[in-house]
């Protein structure tokens, strides 16, 4: 027996060197990191559990981890890899090198054999490890074996130790499937095979086991070109090669790890992948993948069409660095295991270090793009729109030029044209800062990321829709650092403000901001929590997604793939003890129909609905299905607004206005309730203003102004309700009550000089004043100021040289 050791020194040392790795490192650290576990409940159960089967009994006895996450976290800490046998046809011979007892007993099963090299299955490595359970090792050393040691599930186990000589259904071909998504990957290993090559064909290779001997996943086995390929590896480059089905998601994080190995994607003529040379293993095989007329493979055009990429050095990846003396904590060896793929991610994060500075004109922007850098270009362009204050950032592909409008004080201008080419080069950018699917072109992927700017955090939610030429993409962009405004910044003047600061001082009850996307209904539903933020109450957010984050508030963002719904939510929240609750959005009957609970219950509930004025939000929500009496008595307040491009104050001018449109003005300034003293006071004359336009603004503006109405609930507006009459009534009713509608609210901030009539008639649609507001636009529309880029006919001097020589 010690000389069939000596002959497998790998077994003499493995089980016990497996045991001091279970003794020192505890699987709740890898819970801990993955945010199963909180850190203190950690510790907890650490001081109280010595060992990792007594940690391992308590979770699975109380349910709060399932069996499959505590065999992972296991195959983290002993860097084995995780397999599911599901679907594998395991010959006789090798299932009979472990008797039918001792697998049952200790829970393993053999699988395959190769070399003398035995495939052993564990599904309780927390046991199986122990000093005392040498007899498995002492078995397979007695047959001159090597073992190989991968971790599955129970469940998978009972499987293969269940099946007879019958054949099995086979789903993804006879290959054990393995699970990649908790390996540390050699990058270099990894990049054998191109990037292009991978997208197309769906396998990966991401391990080498010698100097010709490497594991390789695939997505689909039986596929025929699959298998060709694979062939094709084996025979012409005299590779061994161990199969692994995987699944598509494994596949898809190994591709993000290959994007963010590299450097960057570069704004050039696309060339073929350099060949990463790795002691002669596989020389000449990128040229056998990429030859079009090499026997056994397809014809693989499009690999001449990769993305061209300057590779990074990843070896500090192999492992955390340590002493031979002074070996790495368990918690750091475990969070080193989980985290070193975000290093790349972390590096990313301050991506205005590519830039050095704040990018302030399309010139810059036209300079950065002739570096051709596009990690460079795309920084660009989101520190050009914090400049100009844009709110989003459109990049849109189209048959002769791919575009990029940015949205500034809700308005779309041109900004830049690059030739269409470019494209997808800097889409696939966009993708790997927003984590999504850089092989995924045919439906819309939705994803956000967030970004430093020279001291300014930046959030920016990012949409993909295909479109006939490419990907349309737009960036959401928000800037943390501006902060909170408050409802005075907003516009709330006036009776406006009193109300608002009345009906935020009611212990309960529901307020409503209501208007089309982009009206700014959270950013006044912030600006009201920022005032009811105090020490002595519990405010409780569901959010979608959180847009500025509240110190003292306990803000949630919902996750509906996984059912965490504004309407679930709230029924957890109202086990929190809330006294204010913020719900995001009522989308549905279910979240109308708790808001309405939690609001007559005792909570002051905030929250927002898509409706074109505040009168129609009680229909609205009794077409939900929302018993009306119930919602009458819930309501407090309905807040409808616009928001309005605000007048630059540096080049603001008088301006006169139509004779006729002054008079129409006149009579609805007359006709606001004589309740509101306080707006009509501000109405000295019928005087209204412009911007000029200069260089601190866009044509005239800068910045926006809300303009609002606001619905207070009385007995009459509930009657009406309950009756269930057309919004027109209840807003005939409102305004007789007193309500300044947001027309009202516009005339008058036009006569403040805060925006342009032009604005407040357009905002609100009056299209009934006819040849007056015709008059009005002709006259009151501002005078152009200095383009932010260059005319149209001179839109070809601002594209990037490309360089055609086929020769370079």
């Amino acid at each position: 027996m010690d000389s069939q050791k000596k002959n497998s020194p790998i077994i003499n040392s493995q089980f016990s060197g497996l045991y001091q790795a279970l003794s020192s490192q505890s699987i709740i650290d890898v819970f801990v990191v993955q945010g199963l576990v909180l850190p203190a409940d950690g510790e907890k159960i650490k001081s109280k559990y010595q060992n990792n089967l007594a940690i391992e009994r308590f979770l699975l006895s109380n349910k709060l981890i399932s069996r499959e996450a505590i065999n992972k976290a296991y195959s983290i800490i002993l860097k084995l890899p995780f397999i599911s046998l599901h679907n594998v046809a395991i010959p006789e011979d090798v299932k009979k090198v472990v008797p039918e007892r001792l697998a049952k007993k200790f829970q393993v099963a053999a699988f395959a054999k190769k070399n003398q090299i035995l495939n052993l299955a564990i599904a309780n490595p927390g046991e199986l490890f122990l000093p005392q359970n040498q007899t498995l090792e002492s078995l397979v050393a007695s047959k001159n074996l090597t073992l190989e040691l991968f971790i599955t599930t129970p469940e998978d186990l009972i499987q293969v130790l269940g099946r007879g000589k019958e054949a099995v259904s086979l789903d993804k071909g006879n290959l054990p499937v393995i699970f990649l998504r908790n390996r540390n990957v050699d990058q270099k290993v990894l990049q054998l095979l191109p990037l292009e090559f991978i997208l197309k064909n769906r396998l990966v290779i991401f391990d080498k086991l010698g100097p010709k001997t490497f594991r390789i996943a695939q997505e689909d086995p039986y596929n025929a070109k699959t298998k060709q390929i694979i062939e094709y590896l084996k025979t012409n480059n005299n590779l061994e090669l161990e199969e692994f089905s995987t699944s598509k998601d494994d596949i898809d994080y190994l591709i993000s790890l290959y994007q963010k190995a590299a450097a960057g994607v570069v704004l050039d003529k696309p060339e073929v992948l350099e060949k990463k040379a790795d002691g002669g293993a596989f020389s000449g095989l990128l040229e056998s993948l990429v030859s079009d007329n090499k026997p056994g493979i397809a014809s693989e055009e499009s690999i001449s069409k990769a993305v061209p990429m300057q590779t990074s050095k990843f070896g500090e990846l192999s492992g955390p660095k340590k002493s031979s003396d002074q070996p790495a904590s368990a918690q750091d060896e475990v969070r080193y295991e989980l985290e070193a793929t975000k290093k790349l991610e972390n590096e990313e994060k301050d991506i205005g270090k590519l830039l050095g500075k704040d990018v302030k004109t399309v010139e810059e922007l036209k300079e950065i793009a002739s570096e051709n850098s596009t990690p460079k270009f795309v920084a660009g362009i989101i520190s050009f729109a914090l400049t100009i204050g844009s709110s989003d950032i459109h990049v849109e592909p189209e048959a002769k030029r791919l575009r990029i409008r940015c949205r500034v004080d809700g308005i779309l201008k041109d900004i830049f044209q690059l030739p269409p080419e470019y494209g997808p080069q800097i889409i696939s950018r966009i993708k790997i800062l927003a984590g999504m699917k850089l092989d995924e072109t045919r439906i819309p992927q939705d994803g956000r990321f967030s970004v430093d700017f020279m001291e300014r955090e930046v959030d920016v939610r990012v949409s993909m829709l295909p479109t006939v030429y490419g990907e349309k993409t737009v960036m959401r962009i928000l800037d943390k650092t501006q902060g909170i405004r408050s409802l005075e910044d907003l516009g709330f003047v006036g009776s406006a403000f009193k109300i608002v600061m009345e009906q935020i001082k009611q212990p309960y009850g529901i307020i409503m901001s209501t208007g089309p996307t982009g009206s700014g209904k959270s950013t006044t539903l912030y600006a009201i929590l920022n005032r009811l933020n105090q020490p002595g109450v519990n405010v409780v957010t569901l959010e979608d997604p959180v847009e500025y984050e509240v110190p003292g508030v306990n803000q949630c963002q919902i996750k509906p793939k996984i059912g965490f719904t504004f309407a679930e939510g709230l029924r957890s929240i109202l086990r929190q003890d809330p006294n204010i609750i913020m719900v995001g959005e009522v989308r549905d009957a279910d979240t109308a129909s708790m808001a309405t609970h939690a609001a007559l219950t005792g909570h002051l509930v905030l929250t927002t609905l898509h409706t074109n004025d505040a009168a129609s939000a009680l229909p609205r929500l009794i077409n939900m299905g929302v018993e009306p009496f119930l919602i009458t008595s819930s309501i407090n307040l309905i807040i409808a607004q616009r928001l309005l491009r605000r007048i630059c104050p540096k080049c603001r001018e008088k301006v006169e206005i139509p004779e006729a449109l002054k008079q129409a003005i006149q009579k609805e300034v007359n006709s606001i309730s004589k309740t509101n003293q306080d707006d009509i006071a501000r109405v000295k004359e019928l005087q209204f203003y412009k911007g000029r336009g200069c260089k601190e603004c866009t044509e005239g503006y800068k910045g926006r102004v809300g303009i609002y109405e606001l619905l207070v609930m009385d007995d009459q507006i509930e009657n009406l309700a309950v009756s269930r009459r057309p919004a027109s009534e209840i807003k005939d009713a409102a305004i007789a009550a007193g309500m300044l509608t947001m027309k009202q609210d516009g005339i008058l901030k036009a006569i403040d000089g805060l925006t342009t009539i032009d604005e407040v008639l357009l905002a609100t649609g009056e299209v009934g004043m006819g040849e007056a507001i015709n008059a009005a636009k002709a006259q009151v529309a501002p005078k152009p100021a200095m383009p932010d880029c260059e005319p149209e006919e001179k839109k070809e001097n601002i594209e990037p040289k490309v360089n055609n020589d086929k020769n370079d």
